[in-house]
């Protein structure tokens, strides 16, 4: 039996209000705290290595969690979504709607791109032995959750819906898979 942990990067620095994107913004105070206590939470669970979005804070989360002593491998294909509004100003969830909302006029990735080189990435470890960790960010591991049970890709019209049946990682948080057979059990999400 394999251990697989998706595990979505700390809470970030965003004083200066942007959507961060892909840009290189460090984790906050308190992200590094959730990343301390999540090497805690990993020390014994014999961890053979994490795979780690390129993004840094999910660089900065995955080199806490190994302390040094699990091998991190870097991989493309669990990068944040790229937006064309990556750095721009937001005051909420109403204009960050918005900037999402246009990508199919000024450009990033759909949902179905997203989805499509998670599910690549998703194919290739259930190959693999052992207990390893997935950071990465929320859409990318929410798509690539989906996947992993069977539901096919949602629009930007059913995401909402799903949204409503299934659980989004917050930052600092795992959900941990026990695959069986070829077959992964999820179990709740647990914040950190």
């Amino acid at each position: 039996m394999s251990t697989i942990y998706l595990v979505r990067h700390c809470e970030y620095d965003l004083s200066h209000g942007g959507l961060p994107g892909r840009l290189p913004v460090e984790l906050s105070d308190f992200g590094r705290e959730q990343a301390v206590r999540l090497h805690e939470y990993f020390k014994d669970k014999q961890i053979s290595h994490i795979y780690s979005s390129l993004v840094r804070r999910c660089q900065q989360a995955s080199e806490a969690i190994s302390g040094g002593t699990i091998a991190i491998i870097y991989e493309e294909r669990i990068l944040e979504t790229l937006s064309a509004y990556q750095g721009y100003w937001y005051t909420g969830d109403k204009d960050r709607d918005y900037f999402y909302g246009l990508r199919k006029y000024l450009g990033g990735e759909t949902y179905e791109q997203v989805y499509s080189r998670t599910a690549s990435f998703w194919n290739e470890i259930l190959l693999k032995q052992g207990n390893y960790i997935i950071c990465s960010h929320g859409d990318p591991l929410f798509l690539m959750y989906l996947y992993s049970i069977g539901e096919p890709c949602p629009s930007d019209l059913t995401m909402e819906e799903l949204l409503t049946h299934y659980e989004y990682q917050l930052k600092g948080s795992i959900r941990k898979g026990e695959l069986v057979d070829g077959c992964v059990r999820w179990n709740s999400v647990q914040q950190f």
